[in-house]
């Protein structure tokens, strides 16, 4: 699937493809994202609803990945009548864990939209040719990063 997000008045253009949305048995869809490596870290929502500093650094330590709140916010695009969640599963220790756990259901669209909003913030961060990019201090993010040539980690 393609959607986009608008950053300054431009669309962004993302292209995504879930591992699996299921139909639950009370009408909601569930996305599930399989993880086939060690446990990823969920967001800490609580923390995140809190957050006033939208810095890289602050949202690796409570959003840690936009790919679930993302894949949310485009499939609610899709079905907009649907309730949803999304999860990961973890094929190495067979658990499934919620992006928005039962408690925050009733937080659901703010999550969502805090979670979009710091995506823009991220966006608008790499479009901004005055702000220098800088490599993750923690090389491991850099296993599988598909710009490591251009970074000047690796140069």
């Amino acid at each position: 699937c393609s959607d986009s997000i608008t950053v300054d008045t431009e669309p962004v253009a993302f292209t995504f493809t879930t591992d699996r949305i299921d139909e639950m048995n009370d009408g909601s869809l569930l996305i599930i994202d399989y993880k086939t490596g060690s446990a990823t870290s969920m967001p800490n929502i609580r923390k995140f609803l809190e957050l006033t500093d939208l810095s890289r650094t602050a949202l690796k330590q409570t959003v840690r990945s936009f790919q679930l709140p993302l894949y949310y916010f485009f499939t609610a695009r899709i079905f907009p009548a649907m309730h949803l969640n999304a999860a990961l599963y973890s094929i190495r220790n067979s658990e499934l864990s919620f992006f928005i756990p039962d408690k925050e259901t009733p937080h659901a669209p703010l999550i969502i939209q805090r979670s979009i909003d710091a995506c823009i913030s991220i966006l608008n961060e790499i479009f901004n040719t005055s702000i220098p990019f800088y490599p993750d201090p923690d090389e491991s993010t850099c296993r599988y990063c598909p710009y490591q040539s251009m970074c000047s980690r690796h140069q």
